[in-house]
Parts: structure tokens; C-alpha cells; sequence
């Protein structure tokens, strides 16, 4: 029996001194190297971060190659064929690194950044996005500057242009927002798609101003966006379909066609360059003297720009009126408040419209005229008459589309 104890005890001893020897030539899974990177990732680095210590290199599951410099808390990523898609670190990007940026980034965040404040670059579907600490800038492949890189988040949009996108592209997700502020008048967003197609959206009002759909055509419901002839005109001298559309502004046109051609089409409608401020001021002078005799003595009080929309200018007249006028000098309000439009100023409107009016509430007077383009290009007239308090809503063609009680 005891000898059988000390030959148990033996065995065990032995394995256990096997196991702690195996244990002590067991060595880490070492880190890929940085020859472990593709030949074009390798490149980068050698070049544009030569003066740092070699990285440890990681391959995630979807492909993307990852060199960290720990001492600088630096994160360069690389797509499987070793191109870089990000730059990201919490001090700031080395100097050398903002090389291999197009040259007009590189002389704009000279001119208007710090340079040791960027945090991160990334190349985007849109060319190249910089991080700064309170903000991301958005530049095409050009270096040319485009925004504010809003990331995905379409809720910076307003409630016009999400139902926009839901209604015509429902089964895309919004994968980048650009918000462009440059010219206060003429605000937008860009709006980027999974599908690849780019939207230019009005800031102010939500509506398209632009939709392309890269190489695609753009399907007949998004068409049927346009005026049926302006599109009819455009696809008989494409002869190709259309891929890109664009209202530049009320009889402005634009399109591109996918065998690479593009058509400027220009309607009666163009109304040309906008008027100055001083421009439209003249014009409303000359529009109270034509609809108010020299007795009455009309004259403008005050005066706003912007208010409600950018290009808007709005007129408050000694008698009571209120007046908003486009650009392009011409009125989208008149408001009397209890007072009735001047006869003079209601045959103005298409005559359809004004016989839609006396038709069906003959004998009211019409106190408020508005006209709004919903849409982009559906124009509507909202025309409020005084002794039942009723709002219309009358089409170009002159039907009745809807009406309601005045608030």
C-alpha cells in the first residue's frame, strides 16, 4: 500500500513539472506586423508616418486593417486592399499625415483652422470629411469645400424633406448630411443615400432642388416630380435616360442623361438674375402708386428681409397692408387684413383662378392673397375672403383643392 502511494505521488509530480515546463516555453499570439498590411497600406505608412514607432496592426472581421500608434493614440484604417478610409486619434493628426490630403484642404485648414486641432479625416462617399473638436468639414475629392458634415442624421432635416425621402426612396438609409450655409439666401442640405443618389434639399422649406441618381436613371415617380412637358422636352433631346435633374430656379432647368450628356432648358418662365434690394424697394413704390391713387397717400412704414424666408422682402404700407415680394420683383402676399384687395391687384391673377373665386363665393371679399409653390414647381393660390372667415386653396388651372376656416 505505501508503495503504491509514493508511485502515485511520483506520477503526479512528473506531470506537473511537464505542464509548468510546456507553460514556460508557451509564447503570446504575437501582433500582425506591419508587413502583415497590404503593399499599398504598408506605402502609406512608410511614407507619411515614417518618424513614428512601428504600429501594432489588427484585422477586423469585415476586413478593415488597423495601425495603432499607442504613444500618440493614433488609429489608421484600411480597407482589404490596403487603401486608408480613416484617421482618427484624441491628441491631434501628425502634421505629416495631412499630406496626402488634396492641396486645397490642406491650404484651407491653414487659412482657417489650427492644423494640430484636427482630430480625425476620413474619406467619405463625397470626397473627404476633417473632425475638429466642435465641428466636421466636408470637402469633394477636389478639395473644394462643400459644409458641415451633419454624419447620418437625417432628423437634422425638417419634417418635409424625411417624408420626402421616405415616399420616393423608402428602402435607402440616409448615409451622410451636408449642411451648406455659405450663402445665407440660398442654404441647403445635401442628403446622400445608400443607393447613391445625392439630394440637394431647400433648408428653409424642405423641398428638392436637385436629385441625382449617379449612373441610374431616376424612376418615373420621381420624374413625375418635374412639369410632364419640361420632361418630355428633356427626353426628346436626350434620346437617353435622365439620371440627374435640377431646378435652378423657376424656368431653369437642368439635366443629365446617362450616356453622359447634359441639357440646360430655359421656359418662359425664367424670370433672370435677382433684383437687388434697392431694385424691389423701387418696384413696390411703383406698385402702390399703380394700385393706390396719390389722395390716398400711401407709403411704405417698415420694412424686413429674411424674416420668414431668405429671399423674401416684406413691406408694411401706411394703410394697414402687408405686402412680400420675391426677387424677382414680384408680390407672393398681399394682405389687408379686414380691408379688401384693390380690384387692380386681384386681376393680377389667372383668370381662372379669380373665376374659381366668384363662382362658388360670389359676392366676399377677398382680403389676403398668397401664392405658394409647394413641391418645387406646383404653384397654389391661398386666397382668404372676409365675412365667413374661409381660407382657398385654388390650383394654377383653377380648381378648388381645399378650404378651411380662417384662424
Amino acid at each position: 500500500m505505501k508503495k503504491q502511494t509514493l508511485s502515485y505521488l511520483y506520477l503526479v509530480c512528473i506531470f506537473a513539472f511537464s505542464f509548468v515546463s510546456c507553460g514556460d516555453n508557451d509564447e503570446p499570439t504575437p501582433q500582425k506586423t506591419v508587413e502583415k498590411l497590404p503593399l499599398e497600406a504598408q506605402s502609406f505608412l512608410a511614407y507619411y508616418l515614417s518618424n513614428l514607432a512601428d504600429p501594432e496592426v489588427k484585422l477586423s472581421e469585415n476586413s478593415i486593417y488597423t495601425a495603432y500608434y499607442k504613444e500618440q493614440d493614433l488609429s489608421v484604417n484600411f480597407d482589404k486592399n490596403g487603401k486608408w478610409i480613416l484617421a482618427e486619434t484624441s491628441k491631434a493628426l501628425p502634421q505629416s499625415l495631412l499630406a496626402c490630403l488634396p492641396e486645397k484642404i490642406k491650404k484651407a485648414t491653414e487659412s482657417f483652422h489650427e492644423a494640430d486641432t484636427i482630430k480625425g479625416m476620413q474619406v467619405k462617399e463625397y470626397g473627404y470629411m476633417l473632425k475638429f473638436p466642435k465641428t466636421q468639414l466636408a470637402y469633394n475629392t477636389t478639395g473644394e469645400y462643400m459644409g458641415y458634415d451633419e454624419e447620418a442624421k437625417a432628423d437634422k432635416l425638417s419634417n418635409v424633406s424625411r417624408n420626402f425621402i421616405k415616399q420616393y426612396w423608402a428602402e435607402s438609409e440616409v448615409t451622410s448630411v451636408i449642411f451648406n450655409g455659405e450663402n445665407y439666401s440660398k442654404r441647403y442640405y445635401l442628403v446622400y443615400l445608400s443607393n447613391n443618389t445625392i439630394l440637394r434639399l431647400d433648408y428653409n422649406k424642405g423641398t428638392w432642388q436637385k436629385i441625382d441618381g449617379g449612373t441610374e436613371p431616376l424612376s418615373k415617380e420621381v420624374l413625375a416630380l418635374m412639369p410632364e412637358d419640361i420632361i418630355k422636352d428633356a427626353e426628346n433631346v436626350g434620346k437617353s435616360p435622365i439620371v440627374s435633374m435640377e431646378i435652378e430656379q423657376v424656368g431653369l432647368y437642368n439635366f443629365r442623361f446617362a450616356n453622359g450628356y447634359g441639357y440646360i432648358l430655359i421656359t418662359e418662365d425664367y424670370k433672370g438674375t435677382p433684383a437687388t434690394s434697392e431694385e424691389v424697394y423701387t418696384i413696390v413704390k411703383e406698385f402702390i402708386n399703380l394700385h393706390w391713387s396719390e389722395e390716398e397717400d400711401v407709403s411704405i412704414i417698415g420694412f424686413s428681409w429674411g424674416s420668414l424666408e431668405p429671399d423674401e422682402y416684406s413691406y408694411f404700407l401706411s394703410n394697414g397692408f402687408h405686402c412680400i415680394f420675391n426677387p424677382y420683383k414680384e408680390w407672393t402676399l398681399i394682405d389687408g387684413g379686414d380691408q379688401e384687395i384693390p380690384l387692380s391687384i386681384q386681376k393680377e391673377l389667372p383668370s381662372a383662378v379669380l373665376d374659381c373665386v366668384n363662382e362658388g363665393f360670389w359676392g366676399y371679399k377677398i382680403v389676403k392673397i398668397e401664392k405658394v409653390t409647394e413641391e418645387t414647381t406646383k404653384l397654389y393660390y391661398y386666397i382668404s375672403l372676409d365675412a365667413n372667415n374661409v381660407i382657398l386653396k385654388i390650383n394654377s388651372k383653377g380648381e378648388l383643392v381645399g378650404y378651411w376656416d380662417r384662424p
